[in-house]
C-alpha cells in the first residue's frame, strides 16, 4: 500500500526514469539486507522494504512504458511486464528448492546490478522532459524513440505532448481557483452569521429595547 503512495509522490519529482532508478536500489538494498542478516526484526524491514519496492515497481514502471512507447505497442510492452513478473516468480519457484537461501538472494543482487548496467540506455520520458520545460531534449528523446518515423510526426507527437501539459496546468490552476473562491465564500459566510448573532444578542438585551 505505501509503495503507489510513493510512487505518486516521486514520479513528477524524480521523474520516471529516476523514480524507477531509485526504485531499484530500494530493491537492492531489500536483497543485501536479506542476505546479510539473520536477526527476525531487520529480515521484516527488508521484507518490508521489498514490498514497498514492488508497490513502486507497479505504478512507476507502466507509466514510464505508457509515456515513452507509441499506442500500437504500448498494451504489448505492459503485457510483456507482466510476463516477465510471473517469469521472475517462476524460476524463484524452480531454483529456489535447489540453492540455498543466501545464494538465491546473491542471484537477485546480481539481476539487481545487472539493471544498473544497463540503466543509462533506458530514455527519459518526454512527458517528464516537457513537464520540466525541457523541450528540447524531449524533442531528441521523441526523434530516437521514433528513429522510422518523420519529423513532422515527432513534431505532432510533441505538440500533443504540450497541449496535454497545458491542459494539465490549467486543470490545477482551475482546482486552486475554486478552492481559493470557496474559501472565500466560506469566510464571508461565517462573517455573515456572526453578525446576525451579534444583532440578534444585541436586540435580546433589555437594555437596548425601546
Amino acid at each position: 500500500m505505501a509503495g503507489p503512495l510513493i510512487s505518486g509522490a516521486l514520479v513528477d519529482r524524480l521523474g520516471r526514469k529516476g523514480t524507477v532508478a531509485l526504485n531499484m536500489g530500494f530493491m537492492t538494498g531489500s536483497c543485501l539486507l536479506l542476505t546479510a542478516t539473520r536477526d527476525v526484526m531487520l529480515l521484516s524491514v527488508g521484507r518490508f522494504m521489498s514490498g514497498v519496492s514492488w508497490g513502486i515497481s507497479f505504478s512507476s514502471i507502466p507509466l514510464y512504458i505508457a509515456e515513452i512507447s507509441e499506442d500500437s505497442v504500448r498494451g504489448v510492452l505492459n503485457t510483456a511486464l507482466i510476463i516477465s513478473v510471473a517469469t521472475g516468480s517462476l524460476f524463484m519457484y524452480a531454483v529456489g528448492p535447489f540453492v540455498s537461501y543466501a545464494v538465491l538472494h546473491y542471484i537477485l543482487v546480481g539481476l539487481c546490478i545487472f539493471f544498473f548496467f544497463l540503466f543509462p540506455l533506458l530514455p527519459n520520458s518526454p512527458y517528464a522532459l516537457v513537464m520540466n520545460n525541457q523541450t528540447v531534449r524531449a524533442r531528441d528523446t521523441l526523434s530516437w524513440l521514433r528513429e522510422n518515423r518523420s519529423p513532422s510526426y515527432v513534431e505532432n507527437e510533441l505538440q500533443a505532448i504540450q497541449m496535454a501539459k497545458c491542459r494539465e496546468t490549467q486543470k490545477s490552476q482551475g482546482m486552486t481557483t475554486l478552492g481559493l473562491e470557496h474559501r472565500r465564500q466560506s469566510t464571508q459566510t461565517a462573517h455573515g452569521e456572526e453578525g446576525l448573532k451579534v444583532d440578534w444578542m444585541w436586540k435580546q438585551n433589555p437594555l437596548h429595547r425601546e
